[in-house]
């Protein structure tokens, strides 16, 4: 993959894991105003899609569904 651009290789499904794999790269980029999770400051920014997930599952959601759609 290697891009942040959203764009998932048509080869590749447009799963949740994939989601969480483009989240991950771009928390990379995150300011520290960005990276604050459920209220929480976060310290690891290479596990953002995860952490996201984990922690505001509605926004986690919300963000995959329009991720899917841009994606067609």
């Amino acid at each position: 993959m290697g891009k942040i651009d959203g764009n998932v290789p048509k080869r590749f499904p447009n799963t949740k894991k994939d989601y969480v794999k483009y989240l991950n790269e771009l928390g990379e980029s995150l300011g520290d105003d960005e990276f604050i999770i459920a209220g929480i400051m976060r310290k690891r920014r290479d596990n953002y899609g995860q952490l996201l997930k984990d922690n505001d599952l509605v926004a986690f959601n919300l963000g995959y569904n329009e991720w899917k759609l841009n994606q067609k």
